[in-house]
C-alpha cells in the first residue's frame, strides 16, 4: 500500500513525526478497531482515532461504565483501557484521552506488518 497525493496531504503532520514516519502512517491506516464505553467519550476517541487513519466501529453493546476500551480487530494486541472520570474535571479526561490514544497510535506505528 502507498499514500496517494491526498492521504499523503491528510497525514502529513504524523508522517513528519520520526516515531511514525511514512511506513508507520500505512500500518496506522490498516487497522480496525472497535470501540465501547461512555457515548460522548467512546465517540471522541473514535474520532480522535478516525482523524489518524484507524478504521473504526462502534460496539453499541452493554456500555463500559467507567472507560472506554478499544479492541483490536487483528488481534495482534492486548485491548486498551481508558479509565473515564465520569464525574470529575472533563478538560483532565480529555487531556487523559488524548495522551493514551497518542501512545496506543506509536504503537500501531511500531507494528510488524499484519498478515
Amino acid at each position: 500500500m502507498e499514500l496517494d497525493n491526498t492521504q499523503l496531504e491528510r497525514y502529513a503532520r504524523q508522517v513528519l513525526v520520526d516515531e511514525i514516519g511514512y511506513d508507520g502512517q500505512i500500518k496506522i491506516m490498516a487497522h480496525h478497531v472497535s470501540i465501547k464505553g461512555p457515548p460522548q467519550w467512546m465517540h471522541l476517541a473514535g474520532r480522535y482515532l478516525q482523524a489518524a487513519g484507524v478504521r473504526v466501529s462502534y460496539h453499541s453493546g452493554e456500555a463500559v461504565s467507567q472507560g472506554i476500551n478499544i479492541h483490536l480487530e487483528t488481534g495482534v494486541m492486548d485491548d486498551v483501557f481508558i479509565v473515564v472520570d465520569l464525574e470529575g474535571d472533563s478538560g483532565r479526561t480529555v487531556a487523559n484521552i488524548g495522551l493514551a490514544l497518542s501512545r496506543f497510535l506509536l504503537q500501531l506505528a511500531r507494528m510488524e506488518e499484519i498478515s
